[in-house]
């Protein structure tokens, strides 16, 4: 038999009995931040810059059931399975005379608007993070149990974004915690803990991959959720953090002309007046790198239906 398809071409909710056509969003090819801080467009430069301020989150992290969420036990566990030393060289390249990396140490770089890429989070407990103060890197341990573990661990953040000098991390178990600067010790320290769980609502699927971004000053999290194969994305679900009682609510409408963007590296929400392409909104793109051929995908908030979509040009 040939190779097995990796992904669907189209999928629908079995609620709804006709497919729109995707809107054809403005092409953008988002770039990895760890290996090249731009976004590739051609005879646009002037729009690339413009375009770059809107980036506010640094990718999806992986994460799957070990066992089914409907087993009885006290939580369901889940494990993080890409966290990548791939922020390593930022580190040694930004603090080269004061920072000495640890070996075997995954880092993830907290990412923002607004200078927020002075912290990364490691996956593990010693260090659990550290952050940049006087040109130097300062490391953080976390002993504060895991609240969804079942032997007891510290919490391990996997995920994390920054916004005013604040940090919302994700631990790999699905923990919000909150990181703020502390003025007497001159730490970062966490401050808080959220109220629920984050993980998506729909418990039917074994894999989900896990987005952080901000919006117009607000938090969002957004799963790609995957019924059996990580390759194949069945559902989406997008949440908006409540940061003063740092508790998820879930987000049946994007607000105003919004889209988001998703990728493995990078993601970001950006208004589609500015790029002018309004059939847009209201709509999520993403794509991974296991996807055919680097194939974009977009999921309609309003039919609850994803399709491929052509890869994003801008017109002008």
């Amino acid at each position: 038999m040939g190779e097995k398809k990796m992904i669907k071409k189209e999928r629908k909710s079995p609620s709804q009995k006709k497919v729109k056509p995707a809107a054809v969003v403005p092409s953008i090819s988002i770039m990895s931040w760890a290996d090249n801080y731009r976004l590739a467009f051609p005879n646009t430069y002037w729009l690339h810059n413009k375009v770059v301020g809107h980036l506010s989150g640094s990718g999806g992290i992986t994460k799957s059931w070990i066992s089914s969420p409907c087993a009885h036990q006290k939580w369901p566990q889940l494990v993080e399975t890409n966290i990548f030393l791939r922020e390593k060289m930022y580190l040694e390249y930004n603090c080269a005379r004061n920072y000495r990396a640890i070996e075997n140490i995954p880092w993830k770089m907290a990412t923002g608007r607004v200078g927020e890429n002075r912290m990364v989070v490691t996956g593990i407990s010693s260090p659990a993070f550290a952050f940049v103060n006087r040109n130097s890197w300062r490391t953080v341990d976390c002993r504060i149990t895991e609240p969804y573990s079942v032997d007891n661990r510290y919490m391990e953040f996997t995920n994390v974004i920054g916004y005013r000098g604040t940090y919302y991390v994700i631990s790999r178990h699905g923990s919000l915690a909150l990181i703020e600067f502390d003025v007497d010790s001159g730490n970062y320290e966490i401050t808080g803990l959220g109220r629920s769980r984050v993980v998506p609502n729909c418990r039917v699927s074994k894999h989900f991959r896990e987005y952080l971004l901000e919006y117009k000053g607000e938090i969002y999290v957004v799963f790609l959720l995957s019924r059996f194969s990580i390759d194949v994305v069945d559902n989406v679900e997008v949440f908006r953090l409540d940061k003063s009682r740092l508790l998820l609510e879930k987000v049946d409408q994007l607000v105003g002309d919004a889209m988001f963007m998703l990728e493995d590296n990078t993601c970001m929400g950006i208004s589609t007046g500015f790029l002018g392409c309004s059939k847009a909104s209201n709509c999520v793109y993403f794509t991974h790198n296991k996807a055919d051929n680097g194939t974009w995908f977009v999921y309609d908030m309003k039919s609850g239906c994803i399709s491929t979509t052509p890869l994003p040009v801008i017109d002008i």
